[in-house]
């Protein structure tokens, strides 16, 4: 895991508020609720999009990146 990575989940790890906050935050003005990925936690919602900003991939090349990763 890279350096930065590290550092980011440090601080989401001891700020638990920032998944709550994310929690309450998805079902807000959704287009269509039926659509998106069934069963992320919001951890996992914010690392995501914490990796897809900070490295600038698509969202074709972070699902790339997730899977090789698993």
């Amino acid at each position: 895991m890279p350096r930065n990575w590290r550092a980011i989940s440090q601080i989401v790890d001891e700020n638990p508020i920032i998944y709550e906050m994310v929690w309450q935050d998805l079902p807000l003005n959704l287009k269509n609720p039926g659509a998106g990925a069934n069963g992320m936690t919001a951890e996992q919602v914010i690392r995501a999009a914490i990796i897809k900003q900070t490295e600038e991939f698509s969202y074709e090349d972070l699902t790339f990146h997730l899977l090789d990763s698993v």
